[in-house]
């Protein structure tokens, strides 16, 4: 269930990353992390990349 969660909430971030202006730390809480940096390091394991470099994938 863990593992599911995790993923939804990484497509959650993708999606937000790449279609809104958003800040970090915002789209940290809207994907129910409570710090940034939590979402930071999500995203470095699972998907090897920082917030930025997904942005700038993706767009």
């Amino acid at each position: 269930m863990s593992e599911y969660r995790t993923k939804l909430r990484i497509e959650k971030a993708k999606t937000l990353l790449t279609n809104s202006d958003y800040k970090i730390e915002y789209i940290a809480k809207l994907c129910g992390y409570k710090t940034s940096k939590q979402l930071r390091l999500i995203l470095e394991m699972h998907l090897g990349a920082l917030p930025s470099e997904i942005k700038i994938k993706l767009s």
